[in-house]
């Protein structure tokens, strides 16, 4: 789809979504229907209600609560008459004070970071700033639009970093801003900059940890191409896992996908299991539970069940993780903390107008152990 396309359809999803919670009587508080059925509902993809319910959490009209599932109407804002009428930010007032954060144009098929917003969200409300979902598509728009302000003040950026590149041009333009920006999830390679993340290595070595407390030996990673830090340091993690426990590392040890292209991540993952059943993993370990949502139904083919033959765990936890028909175990990344932390560095810097030493912050990763792995028989 194209861009404009896709613009203009999630901006009918998000107008849409607030007429629905009004017709239906969502009061504040009251917890809306998950993505899925919104898909359903509006014959749209998810990517496209995503973003739709991104921008409202944005804008105060919606929340997560910290140890419940889904997403609420806010208590705070609700949607007032102004909103329903013309989808302003749901208060009535518009902060001349602007936090920003800063995700790529292709970000809908992310769905880890919603919660990344709503830390953001959480700490500047309290100080009367609103807060800004902005997309980058191209180079121009950091100068264009990200750092540009018109009619407010930028008091900072948050960046999410898993899908960028920045060139040297680009880093000018934001050091010359004045403005502190901070990466999160990924940490951009030989750039001294603010960066809050998850302990990555340390994530893919508790998992390792797990398998082998389980009984397994035979362990196959699959992966992206891991150029990425976040993704690089779970590779990292969980070779240094299989050396710790003195496991082989051979051909079957990782499997480097591309999940953008269907035939070879269906070759790769058929080489792993067309095979003399002595060979096969006991456990896959995918660096992305997306990975395995797609691994489980090609395993339901080729009639493999988890985890009698096989023992599966992933990486983000994402909402879908937990809905599995097994559900996943799987490394959960608090992205609502990383946005907390990355405001409250950015509004100390601001409040005392100077620009602080770096600071990198690395988050303890959380085992959730769920019902994809047993031991061995």
């Amino acid at each position: 789809m194209a861009v404009d396309a896709f613009e203009n359809q999630c901006e009918k999803v998000y107008s849409e979504i607030i007429r629905m919670l009004h017709k239906e009587g969502c009061r504040n508080g009251d917890r809306i229907p998950p993505e899925r059925e919104f898909v359903e509902r509006f014959r749209v993809s998810r990517p496209t209600v995503s973003k739709a319910l991104t921008r409202l959490i944005a804008e105060g009209v919606l929340c997560k609560e910290a140890g419940k599932k889904g997403t609420f109407l806010s208590s705070a804002n609700g949607i007032d008459a102004t909103h329903r009428d013309s989808g302003k930010f749901a208060s009535g007032h518009v902060s001349s004070k602007v936090l920003k954060y800063v995700v790529p144009g292709n970000w809908g098929k992310f769905p880890v970071s919603h919660g990344v917003m709503e830390g953001i969200y959480s700490v500047g409300s309290k100080l009367g700033f609103h807060t800004q979902l902005e997309f980058v598509s191209d180079e121009s728009d950091w100068a264009n639009k990200i750092v540009k302000s018109a009619g407010y003040e930028c008091v900072g950026l948050v960046i999410w970093g898993y899908d960028f590149e920045l060139s040297d041009s680009i880093y000018e333009t934001l050091d010359n801003s004045g403005i502190t920006y901070v990466f999160v999830d990924s940490m951009p390679e030989g750039r001294d900059v603010h960066f809050v993340g998850t302990d990555n290595v340390k994530g893919a070595g508790k998992t390792v940890d797990y398998l082998v407390s389980l009984g397994h030996k035979k362990i196959s990673y699959i992966t992206e191409d891991a150029r990425k830090g976040s993704i690089r340091d779970r590779l990292t993690g969980f070779i240094s896992g299989l050396i710790n426990h003195d496991i082989e590392i051979g051909p079957r040890s990782v499997i480097k996908i591309d999940e953008n292209d269907e035939s070879s991540f269906n070759e790769r993952i058929r080489s792993l299991f067309e095979t003399d059943p002595s060979q096969r993993p006991t456990a896959v370990f995918a660096s992305h539970d997306r990975f395995l949502v797609k691994l489980c139904s090609f395993l339901n083919e080729l009639g493999i069940k988890y985890p009698n033959d096989i023992s599966l765990v992933g990486y983000d936890d994402i909402d879908i993780s937990s809905r599995m028909p097994v559900p996943l175990t799987t490394i959960h990344q608090d992205f609502y903390k990383m946005g907390q932390i990355a405001t409250e560095i950015i509004v100390d810097s601001y409040s005392k107008k100077t620009n602080q030493r770096r600071q990198k912050i690395m988050l303890e990763p959380q085992l959730v152990i769920r019902e994809s792995a047993a031991s061995i028989k």
